[in-house]
């Protein structure tokens, strides 16, 4: 009982973190693609990425501070071209990875 609190505070730690440190910025789409990833569980699993004037951003699929549903038809709504206002955040947190890359945590 006690470890599922304490796992519920590192979850919850890292996703404020990630939220706290996060940037709101402006981009500009100069295109798309999808790649294709794994998930934990060995599936496969799309990743959308947006080209954009700031590098390659993937748009991150992890519920509270991500999307859970619908990327996408979010990512099918951009248009190459356009200006958008995105929350980027390094994921996996920094703190716990070496790994971390900037991802999309919404699109406004």
């Amino acid at each position: 009982p006690w470890y599922i609190l304490l796992l519920i505070t590192f979850i919850s730690s890292m996703t404020g973190y990630t939220y706290f440190t996060s940037k709101v910025q402006e981009v500009t789409v100069l295109g798309k693609r999808i790649e294709d990833g794994r998930s934990r569980r060995g599936g496969a699993t799309e990743i959308f990425v947006l080209q954009t004037d700031s590098g390659d951003l993937r748009i991150l699929k992890f519920p509270i501070i991500g999307y859970s549903f619908g990327v996408d038809e979010i990512y099918n709504s951009i248009q190459s071209g356009s200006k958008i206002q995105v929350r980027v955040g390094m994921w996996p947190p920094v703190i716990i990875s070496n790994h971390a890359k900037p991802q999309i945590m919404a699109i406004y």
